[in-house]
């Protein structure tokens, strides 16, 4: 290896030795090839140079900076980027003296604009662990030249190299160096010196500015206020106005602290009327307000009702339009759409200069409109009040650059106001609902459609309206129909579609494109009359983009608002069959005896033009993956709806469909497409394709992709349950068998949608049972034993043993609903079954009660008088566990008191064993709650009487009574029953309800929780016994309200709604502030709990929570002490647990409300949380990611990173002590690795690397 490296290093001398001989020749071709051939060696990882090497290079190439052939020149300055990398310290020193001396002294103007170029290479090409050397070698000759005095465009070019140098190396700068930098800059923002130099200084004191100390940032904003406020020239004030707008661009956080001193001094400059004639000036300032909104959201918000007012006003400043506003509101000579000639405008009066920059101020204000519409939230309803009437004023504009900027402003303030009603409505809504706007303000914005709708039409159809004004149109109006359902009129929607006819007419495609998605979202959100009305206006215009070779990009579009054309013809039961693939319930909802409505006899040829149409499409080879998928969708649709119209051609679609089932990239959509067939109540004959197609969907259970797994599963099903095979019946042959694999807990949802499969295979054709009972009948015993199996695979195979149980008797296989119960008995063995624990305890016991449940008369009462004797002879816990469980289960749907009268003590006396374990009593308590809701009559006085008088099963008893209401609450009839026992119920649970033990209040929370679901007179009960003097029974009536608030629609909702005729909520919420710690604790769990399911109920109040709850987050030391453990004494806070439910409450909070919160108070306290414990840090990492995340989110990091930096830093620097137990040690290193994660999410913040403490601490973090 030795003589290796010496034998490379030989080499490089020749080489240099030649490169040097050639450099010196006369010839201008021969030293700019050396030159080339020593940069592409330099590039080269495996050259290597040594010192003197180095120096040699170094001087030739400086030489040859001065050569007479600029290619020479400009080739040496290239080669000196790959050198600067390679060259040792004391090299690179050599060459930054001798560069930065060309630059600084006196030389022709050639040689220094070539020295200029070469120093500036090595500024960007330096090693970053070399910058120290750029920064001493180069910066202080910079600053003395720059200080002295010397020709301008010396002086440009020097602060043109101190501000590449400051933006690569400014963290290496010493204050003092920082310092004089500003100093050296600050005269370079005269009047008197060029505009170039000007604007170079300006970059540079903006950059400078991220570094320089507070005292130092803070001469400089002083300096420019100061400045600013004496100055009476316009070209002065610009330059300074540019620099207030560069240093909130790069340091922004920074000049927050100014901003009762910026703001009022930027207003007052734009109404000067002294600048009234400076339009860059107006358009610098409206910039500067930009980005000020932008960086410092939170300090400019006193400022924001006077900036608007200022944008709006000059959003109006037009000063060569001599128009009059009225003039522009006639429209004479209208045609019947309400339109004048395309040439109207021509008769406006305009004085058009070339040199109008009017409009760039006006863009200006437009952009700081749409920039305070995303950052600023809250302002919402004074948006729609105050600037959306202005907005849509302006939508006349003459300028379509401005006449865009403004449709974005609109768009902006609509899209954020929709995201802030979405946010705080509950979790379940309709597609069609997402992202609407709330009442009031869909009311504000209607008010100025009919205004909206005849401008915007009106240029939509003009034919001197420019493509991107039209595009921006398109994308306004259907930004509008997606924040408001049923936003336009009938009138409205036929101007529209006339300009929509328009568009689609056109030969751009992106028109066409943007034309086609507002056309489909109109016909989403709005009633089909008017389509219907229209659809032989609309079907010849989607025809004919669907036939245009030339418009294959807009194909995908067209084909979707061809289904939402057929949706129209008959809505509901397209929506139902396309709903099918993805939800194999809804098949069997589709009534087979619907009549489809009656269709016009005038809409056929279009129907058919559209289908054939559609079929083209799917013919077509070449066509894209995406158009095929949605044209089979289409077809399918088509067919399922409008087959009693299209019956002649169902027969050469499904040779297509099983053409295209073998092809890899359409075969899942076209899975989908025989699946809308299948279920379609049209009676379309699958008959031609089934012996090939049905063949071809087993083998797709044998792919990895899962979606066609579960799509073919859907289909078969579709099938079985639809045709029945009639004709085929060898395919269950085909079928069976694959189903035995998927019968796992590997895929939970693939062995639901078996099952389903299996379960109408019995159905429709019982003499199957032989090949199920043979392939997958022995997987459900080894699928029962998992403690995964729950959710809809277990109500799967529910579902499945009734026809089984059927089947068996009707074909006389040898099994009997009595055999199938010993088999399912016989899993619970000593080992816990399969070591599935309870929950395989549970589903054994469901299977149980769904086999006894197939049985009548005797054998059912044999069956239960079995399970019965089971409890009094078991001695086997398990086998004891699955026998209660059973019992439970049937007891639910059936009166067992007829079978045993004696029943009710048989459960009671498992409490009594002694070998009586948890799981025991568990599945006790649970089968008296069965008892008890067979017969409330019988068994409830009961159960009532054993809570009352035993008191050491009371817990136990209290979740019997907790089964029978969940039980019962699915039954309006029976649950009236209950309620009648409610004088008895409720003081046996508010006695119990006052217990010291938190799992016995938690039981009696869910009753009564559950109770105020099914009667809510009793949630006024409840909220009366808030102010209990009892701690215990305020903790217990704080826990209903997380079993009130449920994931789906109530008519609890209403009855917690907050309103000022109502505070029920609001007075569950105010225990946040009870002087008991654990009754603290309860409210913040209910608190976090009604957030996560239903956030719109909490969004008012959340003024008066939020202080509240984050007084929760600081630690009290007064809840701190010590405890002794012989020799050693462990320090306890009593309020951790609460501190920490109050930071989960925040978490979810942020999860579900984010615009209705005060981001920035919100993250005083989650940097607080940074130094808490463990469990604490961990939150507030995962929320410091959340906010980085969004948008609003991200700007307040940006205002507080500083104080970021400091905790995350200590936790990553945090070390464990060499006695400290594995436990620790590993929650100290997920601890780090989690703040790790919180950095990388901040530093992907755009900005985030111009704030130096935490660039440094992203750098030690990520390298």
């Amino acid at each position: 290896e030795n003589l290796h490296g010496i034998g490379k290093m030989a080499a490089s001398h020749a080489f240099i030795a030649s490169i040097l001989e050639r450099a010196r020749s006369r010839d201008n071709d021969f030293r700019f090839m050396a030159v080339s051939d020593l940069e592409e060696e330099l590039r080269n990882d495996g050259f290597k140079m040594d010192l003197e090497a180095e120096k040699k290079i170094c001087m030739a190439l400086l030489k040859l900076l001065g050569d007479k052939s600029s290619e020479v020149q400009g080739k040496a300055a290239n080669c000196l980027r790959p050198l600067v990398q390679k060259i040792h310290d004391g090299s690179l020193k050599y060459l930054c003296d001798e560069l930065a001396a060309s630059v600084t002294t006196k030389r022709a103007a050639e040689a220094r604009d070539i020295a200029v170029l070469a120093l500036n290479g090595v500024v960007a090409s330096v090693p970053d662990c070399m910058g120290g050397i750029i920064v001493s070698q180069i910066a202080s000759r910079l600053i003395s030249a720059l200080s002295g005095g010397g020709h301008a465009d010396d002086h440009s070019d020097c602060l043109d190299i101190l501000n590449n140098i400051i933006v690569r190396f400014g963290p290496l700068m010493t204050p003092a160096e920082q310092t004089e930098i500003q100093k050296a800059t600050i005269p370079h923002l005269a009047v008197g010196c060029r505009r170039h130099v000007r604007k170079v200084a300006v970059s540079c004191l903006a950059n400078i500015s991220i570094y320089v100390p507070d005292d130092n940032f803070s001469d400089v904003i002083a300096y420019v206020l100061e400045q600013s406020t004496k100055g009476h020239i316009p070209e002065e004030v610009q330059i300074l106005v540019q620099l207030l707008g560069a240093i909130s661009r790069s340091s922004g956080h920074r000049l927050g602290v100014y901003m009762d001193r910026v703001a009022p001094l930027i207003s007052r400059i734009i109404r000067d009327s002294s600048f009234e004639d400076d339009l860059e000036l107006k358009e610098n300032c409206f910039q500067t307000l930009e980005s000020l909104v932008v960086r410092c959201p939170g300090q400019i918000a006193d400022h924001m009702h006077e900036i608007i007012s200022l944008a709006l006003q000059y959003l109006r400043f037009d000063p060569n339009f001599a128009g009059d506003d009225e003039d522009m509101e006639e429209d004479e000579d209208e045609d019947e759409w309400g339109y004048g000639d395309d040439d109207d405008d021509e008769d406006l009066d305009y004085e058009v200069e070339d040199d109008d920059t009017s409009g760039k101020v006006r863009k200006s204000c437009a952009r700081l409109i749409a920039t305070i519409a995303t950052t600023k939230p809250e302002s919402q309803v004074y948006l729609y009040a105050n600037v959306i009437p202005d907005l849509v004023d302006r939508f006349r504009e003459r300028e379509d650059y401005v006449k865009l900027e403004i449709f974005n402003a609109f768009v902006a303030i609509i899209r954020i106001s929709a995201r802030m009603h979405n946010l705080g409505r509950c979790k379940l809504t309709t597609p069609r609902a997402e992202n609407t706007l709330n009442l009031e303000l869909a009311s504000k914005l209607r008010d100025h459609l009919e205004t909206v709708v005849q401008v915007l039409s009106k240029q939509l159809v003009s034919k001197s309206t420019k493509l991107p004004v039209k595009e921006g149109i398109c994308n306004l109006l259907r930004e509008i129909a997606i924040a408001v359902n049923e936003a336009f009129t009938t009138e409205q929607i036929q101007s529209i579609l006339h300009g929509l006819l328009v568009a689609l007419a056109d030969r751009n495609i992106s028109l066409k494109i943007l034309a086609l998605r507002l056309l489909r979202q109109l016909q989403r959100t709005h009633p089909r009359k008017v389509f219907l009305d229209n659809f032989g206006t609309l079907c010849p215009k989607i025809c004919a983009v669907l036939k245009d070779g030339t418009a294959r990009k807009a194909s995908a579009d067209a084909i979707l608002v061809s289904i939402e054309l057929v949706r129209v013809l008959r809505p509901k039961l397209l929506e139902a069959l396309l709903a099918v693939p993805a939800n194999p319930t809804m098949g069997a909802s589709l009534p087979r005896d619907l009549t489809p409505e009656a269709i016009n006899a005038d809409l056929e040829i279009h129907i058919r033009d559209l289908y054939d149409a559609c079929l083209e499409i799917l013919k077509q080879t070449e066509a894209d993956s995406e158009v095929k998928e949605y044209a089979l969708d289409c077809i399918s649709g088509m067919l399922g709806v409008l087959g009693d119209y299209l019956h002649k051609e169902v027969k050469p679609c499904l040779e297509i469909l099983n053409e295209r089932l073998n092809n890899e990239v359409t075969r899942l959509a076209t899975t989908r497409a025989i699946t809308v067939l299948a279920v379609s109540p049209l009676e379309n004959s699958l008959t031609p394709i089934l012996e090939t197609a049905v063949p071809i969907l087993v083998s797709f259970l044998r792919k990895s992709n899962r979606a066609l797994r579960q799509t073919s599963l859907i289909c078969l099903t579709a099938i079985v349950k639809q045709n029945g095979l009639r004709d085929f019946q060898s395919l269950y042959e085909a079928i069976i068998p694959e189903l035995g694999s998927l019968v796992s807990d590997a895929e939970l949802y693939l062995c639901y949608l078996a099952f389903n499969l299996v379960t109408s295979c019995l159905e429709i054709a019982p003499n199957t049972i032989s090949l199920i009972s043979e392939h997958v009948y022995p997987r459900v015993f080894v699928l029962l034993q998992s403690p995964l199996l729950q959710g809809h695979a277990l109500v799967a195979i529910l579902e499945f043993f009734p026809p089984f149980v059927a089947a068996l008797t009707q074909t006389n296989e040898g099994m009997t609903a009595e055999t199938v119960i010993e088999s399912l008995y016989g899993l619970a063995g000593n080992d816990g079954l399969g070591g599935g624990g309870r929950q395989a305890a549970i589903s054994v016991s469901k299977c149980v009660a769904a086999v006894v449940g197939t049985t009548e008369g005797g054998r059912h009462a044999s069956l239960v008088s079995g399970l019965v004797q089971s409890i009094e002879s078991d001695d086997q816990s398990w086998k004891l566990v699955v026998s209660l469980l059973s019992l439970g289960e049937i007891g639910r749907s059936t009166d067992l008191s007829v079978t045993n009268q004696n029943l009710y003590h048989v459960v009671c006396k498992a409490f009594e064993m002694d070998s009586a374990s948890e799981e025991v009593k568990s599945a006790a308590s649970y089968a008296l709650g069965g008892i008890a809701a067979g017969n409330l009559e019988a068994y409830m006085p009961v159960l009532l009487d054993e809570i009352k008088n035993q008191p050491t099963r009371r817990y136990f008893l209290l979740h019997s009574l907790k089964e029978t209401i969940a039980m019962l609450s699915t039954s309006t009839e029976r649950m009236s029953i209950l309620h009648k026992q409610l004088k008895t119920i409720l003081p046996i649970l508010m006695e119990s309800g006052a217990s010291e033990k938190e799992g016995m209040r938690s039981v009696v929370s869910e009753c009564l929780g559950r109770l105020a679901l099914t009667d809510t007179l009793l949630v006024k009960t409840l909220h009366e016994h808030l102010g209990d003097d009892i701690p215990a029974v305020r903790c217990t009536m704080i826990g209903t309200l997380k079993f009130m608030v449920v994931d789906r629609s109530h008519d609890m909702d209403s009855v917690l709604a907050p309103s000022k005729s109502n505070n029920v909520l609001e007075r569950f919420l105010s225990c946040i502030m009870d002087p008991e710690l654990h009754v603290r604790r309860a409210a913040l769990l209910a608190l976090t709990h009604v957030a996560h399911n239903k956030p719109s109920l909490i969004v008012d109040l959340l003024p008066e929570i939020l202080p509240i709850l984050y007084v929760e987050t600081k630690i009290n030391t007064d809840l701190q002490r010590k405890v002794e453990f012989g020799p050693f004494r462990h320090s306890v806070d009593d309020g951790l647990s609460t501190r920490k439910a109050a930071f989960e409450c925040m978490y979810t909070l942020l999860e579900s409300c984010t615009l209705c919160i005060d981001l920035r108070q919100f993250l005083v306290h989650v940097i607080g949380g940074l130094s808490d414990v463990y469990d604490i840090k961990m939150l507030c990492h995962l929320m410091l990611i959340r906010l980085a995340e969004s948008a609003t989110g991200s700007a307040v990091l940006l205002e507080m990173l500083d104080a970021i930096v400091d905790p995350i830093r200590t936790t990553i620097a945090s070390t464990m002590k060499e006695t400290a137990v594995k436990q620790d040690i590993d929650r100290n290193e997920e601890q780090i690795r989690s703040a790790v994660r919180a950095v990388q999410a901040i530093s992907q913040i755009p900005h985030s690397e111009k704030h130096p403490r935490f660039a440094q601490l992203r750098n030690n973090c990520l390298g």
